[in-house]
């Protein structure tokens, strides 16, 4: 069960997880997922996934409901259609056609102009709840999860509810063509016009968008604590929130250069793209970008395999300045430290050393500058100096209390790796 301070750990991450919605249309290759640790690696990827799932399988449940509502009374569209009837006569009379004609009509069989009724379930409302079913079937069959999981069971059950659904009237009246956003607009005008007939239930379904889409800038604090129970609706497992802290310490990091007054050029952009999640420029003239689970801007490794290439390294963030200079590397590591234990890291202390012996450049300036960032009691910061100038920073923060002396702490790094360039 999660904790209190790990559902506000997630709280505070959507904004930026919301890059892996199933509105984002990310290529990622199968993994397979189960509730094991062993089942779930340590990659991006296999995170990615499971999150997107997790979403989607959440939606998927409350989708069901929405489409309940609608169901009830769907909205609808008549229209009058002039034709003609051979015989005897399959509709309404058409009078004035009629007695205009008369006088021509001699064939035989008679022809009786007429007047129908056209009715159709295909409205702009109706488009866009069949658009919701159909990219919940797809998303569904993106489902990593082994079929043993709990995962993989409600997503199977979800993509078999709405397969069948989108076969039964009215959804299989009509395709759901169309631009999403320019529908979302349309409904929502129309149900401000009281022109649906069930505004109540299509409301609903706008509300449901803005959930699959991830929208918090449309989600009530209400509707966001509802994503986030829906979210850990199944267990999860330690691999889990260890990408949510690293991205909620990539949040940290931002927010600590901000604290330093530099100028934000651009971000947060989407953690799917290849880009920098962030660009800022020091007051002292540095632009300095910060990534997310890249290898860049790290250099070849020093040590390299005899029967292959270099020993690589992907660091959970870094900053580089784009002209010269070593990068920053920060390491997060969702390791609680109890209250009353030595401020140390010994095991990720020397993961970090590690990376110094290996990526440090041949060339001056040699200086290695790091941070290990893990939750804590209560916030701290404490400096470890090395050779050439070496320096590695241990923040530890509290997660549930005040988090101003870990930001501080970072603060302090970065300030002093800047300098270094």
């Amino acid at each position: 069960m999660p904790t209190a301070i790990e559902q506000t750990l997630l709280r505070q991450t959507l904004e930026i997880l919301a890059s892996y919605a199933w509105h984002q249309k990310v290529a990622l290759e199968p993994t397979p997922l189960g509730l094991r640790d062993d089942d779930f690696g340590s990659g991006l990827d296999e995170f990615v996934r499971e999150f997107r799932i997790r979403h989607a399988v959440a939606c998927a449940q409350e989708l069901r409901n929405v489409i309940r509502g609608i169901e009830t009374n769907p909205s609808h569209e008549s229209s009058l259609v002039r034709s003609e009837s051979r015989g005897t006569i399959r509709g309404r009379l058409d009078i004035p056609r009629y007695l205009a004609g008369r006088p021509t009509n001699r064939s035989l069989p008679r022809r009786y102009p007429i007047i129908r009724s056209h009715w159709t379930h295909r409205t702009p409302e109706n488009v866009l709840a069949r658009l919701a079913l159909e990219e919940t079937r797809a998303a569904m069959r993106d489902n990593p999860f082994m079929k043993q999981t709990a995962e993989g069971a409600a997503a199977s059950e979800a993509l078999h509810w709405a397969t069948s659904t989108i076969r039964r009237r009215p959804w299989d009246d009509f395709v759901g063509d169309g631009l999403q956003e320019r529908l979302y607009n349309e409904v929502d005008t129309r149900i401000r016009r009281r022109q649906t007939g069930n505004d109540a239930a299509y409301r609903r379904l706008l509300g449901w968008f803005d959930e699959w889409a991830l929208d918090l800038s449309r989600l009530g604090a209400e509707q966001q604590d509802s994503l986030v129970v829906g979210l850990l609706a199944f267990p999860t497992g330690d691999s889990f929130w260890q990408k949510v802290f690293e991205v909620w310490c990539l949040l940290a990091v931002a927010h600590a250069v901000d604290a330093l007054g530099w100028n934000r050029i651009e971000g947060p952009t989407p953690l799917h793209q290849k880009t920098p999640v962030y660009r800022y420029a020091s007051p002292r003239g540095h632009e300095v970008v910060i990534r997310f689970q890249k290898q860049e801007p790290l250099p070849i490794g020093r040590w390299s395999y005899r029967d292959g290439g270099p020993l690589r390294g992907i660091p959970d963030i870094s900053l580089a300045s784009t002209e010269v200079g070593v990068p920053l590397i920060v390491d997060a590591k969702y390791r609680f430290a109890p209250q009353g234990e030595s401020f140390t890291r010994s095991e990720e202390t020397y993961k970090m050393l590690g990376y110094a012996e290996n990526f440090c450049p041949s060339v001056s300036p040699s200086r290695f500058r790091s941070v290990l960032v893990f939750p804590t009691a209560e916030s701290r910061h404490r400096i470890l100096d090395g050779p050439q100038d070496g320096r590695l920073d241990l923040v530890g923060v509290n997660l549930g209390g005040d988090q101003r002396p870990a930001v501080a702490g970072l603060s302090h790094a970065i300030m002093d790796w800047e300098r270094g360039l």
